[in-house]
């Protein structure tokens, strides 16, 4: 396994891509489009916060822009707009009132991510507000925006002015948590955001100064995809130059086992089979699933215990390095590295640290 330099920098220009987007919301005075509006200005219109409301008005953007593929969509209460690329050239429609219109288009880059609206869960974006405000502390002139996050990876942000902090959404609306990788429920959503659809991995590892990740077979020969999913942050794909150890099924990794090895070795504790199943917590997988995950349902502990502290400054990394039949999976903590099978038995004596 080559040694990896990530350059989190990255993960702050793209944050910050997202932000200064977002907050520079189109101008939203539109030429009213009536084959397209849904209504006279002079009805009651819902807000676009209430249920299904949003849908609709993006439903009509759609409709008005002639195409199901757009590369930012921005929500509030009271407006949405829609940006897509055409010939090289942006455009954008707004909705205001119930009334569609063309408007002004701050996209500079015309180059990122397409995607298609209808794939993303916007039926009750009052919801989504809601859950960003728990996690934020904030809900003041809060605004959704769809946009490329990462290497084609477009998803939800909702951000707020006076700006707080950015919470981030999947396209089916579930929450992406802040993480404790010391818990299986942390280590079990990370590693669902980093494999993706993949199942077969070269490596599976964590970090403490940038998170879990993995490595994954590139594009091409001699070039492999690193994804890492900070604490606080959806997965960050980068390509290298690089070559894999023999790959290994990411099926055979439990999270509740790995958590327990971990919090056993940082605890300087013998660890065998026996010691990781009284460890183990009886639901291994317990990655929230709701639509409408709340900040008190995160796989975080805030605060932390002291056991907790000590096991999230452990490094740990699993692979088939030493070409045995199953992968290893070696923790270093307080200087010291020892090697353990999956289920807990330690073989350090057998491929050393």
């Amino acid at each position: 396994m080559t040694s990896r330099r990530y350059r989190w920098a990255g993960v702050a220009l793209a944050v910050t891509a997202v932000l200064g987007s977002a907050a520079c919301a189109p101008s939203t005075t539109p030429t009213p489009a009536p084959a397209v509006s849904s209504g006279s200005a002079s009805a009651k219109v819902q807000p676009l916060t209430a249920p299904g409301a949003a849908r609709a008005a993006i439903d009509q953007l759609v409709a008005a822009a002639g195409t199901h593929q757009a590369v930012k969509v921005d929500i509030s209460a009271t407006e949405a707009s829609l940006s897509i690329v055409r010939n090289g050239q942006p455009f954008t429609w707004a909705w205001t009132n119930g009334v569609v219109g063309r408007a002004q288009s701050d996209i500079a880059n015309v180059n990122q991510a397409s995607f298609d609206p209808g794939t993303f869960n916007l039926d009750n974006v009052g919801e989504l507000f809601k859950v960003a405000a728990q996690v934020s502390g904030s809900q003041q002139n809060q605004q959704l925006q769809i946009v490329e996050y990462n290497q084609g990876q477009v998803l939800m942000t909702v951000t707020t002015n006076p700006e707080s902090a950015t919470v981030f959404f999947r396209p089916d609306g579930t929450l992406v948590h802040t993480l404790d990788f010391t818990t299986a429920e942390g280590i079990s959503e990370a590693l669902r955001d980093c494999l993706g659809t993949s199942t077969q991995v070269g490596v599976i590892g964590y970090r403490p100064e940038s998170g879990l990740y993995v490595e994954l077979p590139g594009s091409q020969q001699g070039v492999i995809t690193v994804v890492t999913r900070p604490k606080s942050l959806p997965r960050w794909a980068a390509s290298e130059k690089g070559t894999l150890p023999q790959l290994f099924d990411a099926s055979l990794v439990n999270p509740a086992v790995v958590a327990s090895i971990i919090q056993l070795a940082s605890a300087g504790a013998p660890v065998s089979p026996d010691a990781v199943a009284s460890a183990t917590d009886s639901s291994p997988t317990g990655r929230p699933t709701s639509t409408q995950s709340t900040a008190s349902t995160a796989p975080t502990q805030a605060g932390g215990s002291d056991e907790s502290s000590s096991a999230s400054s452990v490094q740990w990394v699993i692979d088939r390095r030493d070409k045995l039949a199953q992968p290893v999976l070696r923790v270093t903590a307080h200087g010291t590295t020892r090697a353990f099978t999956l289920d807990g038995v330690e073989v350090t004596h057998l491929v050393g640290s």
